[in-house]
């Protein structure tokens, strides 16, 4: 999804020019005050997982624990991952990057997961980890934590720019999870169940594509992409079919620029 990762990395650049002038601003080092809260906070944010998930083992979860470790080396990600497994009823998951070399980034799988088969669970899988491998979740992590000092700097293009970015590297997570599956049809069939909360009597991948590619037109007609930090499920469904089937870099970039330019009218005017 090469248009998606231009301008995901043009808001990442921006962003972290951002994050090393904060610390100049108020007087300070990256390794000195601020840094270190943002490294307490991290690593109590991490003992509360820790504390609240049951962590996936090959004792408790042999077959779980073996499929989040085959989606980390198709990805190729060789740093370390804890996986939890959280007490939410719905499909879906979050990741969170930690900072500190002494303790894991952390994957979370939600209950809800367990209405999806290996293959549809490898795309959510994989989507988590992406947001890890493109820092994706180390700049949230980042802008978390020093919000309340940044709002007093951040411009409103900025502001505009970093809910781009939010909507921008869902796509592009998406994309990883479509690697980690290795199937068109396993990964939209995992979106489906996660729009339907896993009730999905019968999956049919061109009605479903028709369905969504139908309500991409009419959302970007309005302008519209809703969503604080998600792109509505229509365009995570046509962007990631355009990526699977796009013959060239060319071809992509003129198919998905409607919903980009509809995703940056929105984050601008949202």
């Amino acid at each position: 999804m090469k248009i998606a990762i231009r301008q995901r990395l043009t808001a990442a650049k921006h962003l972290q020019e951002v994050f090393s002038f904060v610390p100049q601003s108020f007087g300070l080092q990256l390794d000195e005050p601020l840094f270190q809260t943002a490294c307490t906070k991290c690593h109590l944010q991490y003992l509360k997982d820790k504390g609240e998930c049951l962590t996936i083992t090959p004792q408790l979860h042999p077959k779980l624990y073996a499929l989040c470790q085959e989606v980390q080396r198709t990805l190729n990600y060789n740093l370390p991952i804890d996986f939890l497994l959280y007490n939410a009823s719905y499909i879906g998951g979050a990741s969170f990057y930690s900072p500190q070399k002494s303790q894991p980034s952390i994957v979370e799988i939600y209950a809800g997961c367990t209405h999806l088969i290996d293959d549809e669970l490898k795309w959510l899988i994989g989507h988590e980890i992406g947001h890890i491998i493109n820092h994706d979740a180390e700049l949230r992590c980042l802008y978390d934590i020093y919000c309340d000092k940044l709002k007093e700097i951040l411009s409103v293009n900025t502001t505009h720019t970093m809910h781009l970015y939010d909507l921008l590297c869902e796509l592009e997570a998406d994309r990883y999870g479509l690697l980690a599956c290795g199937s068109e049809e396993m990964a939209m069939s995992a979106m489906a169940k996660s729009m339907s909360g896993g009730v999905v009597e019968q999956f049919d991948l061109p009605s479903f594509l028709q369905t969504n590619h139908d309500l991409t037109e009419l959302y970007i007609k309005e302008g519209l992409c809703i969503g604080e930090h998600h792109p509505i499920y229509p365009f995570r469904v046509e962007a990631l079919h355009l990526y699977a089937n796009a013959t060239s870099d060319k071809e992509l970039q003129k198919q998905l620029k409607p919903i980009i330019s509809t995703i940056e009218y929105f984050a601008k005017h949202s």
